[in-house]
């Protein structure tokens, strides 16, 4: 009777460990997960570009003197112009990635985005 019911618990946990196995693979590791945590990776990428734009500074700091230089308006058409090709540009390298995981979009992708 006591064997019987270390087997049965050992079976539980065994499936207990294969579910939670599954989860993961399926939230951390599989290349569904993979491709979502690029497209995350990317729209925030371009958040931040767009917000550095509205800031009037990139990298080298030599969008201050552009962005002073434009009106308020040209810097929103502007502001909404990058998050549109933001969400273009990254549904496209997720499209990408999903018809082709292991192509040459999809692998630099993944580089950039770590």
């Amino acid at each position: 009777m006591i064997r019987h019911a270390k087997a049965a618990g050992l079976i539980g946990l065994g499936v207990l460990i294969a579910v939670a196995g599954s989860w993961l693979w399926q939230q951390f590791l599989s290349r569904d997960a993979q491709i979502d945590s690029l497209h995350r990776a990317c729209l925030a990428d371009f958040a931040d570009a767009a917000a550095r734009l509205k800031a009037g500074v990139d990298a080298g700091g030599s969008a201050t003197a552009i962005a002073k230089s434009i009106s308020s308006s040209l810097a929103r058409m502007l502001e909404g112009a990058s998050e549109g090709v933001g969400d273009a540009v990254c549904s496209a390298v997720r499209d990408a990635c999903r018809s082709d995981f292991d192509g040459r979009i999809c692998s630099t992708a993944r580089e950039r985005y770590r």
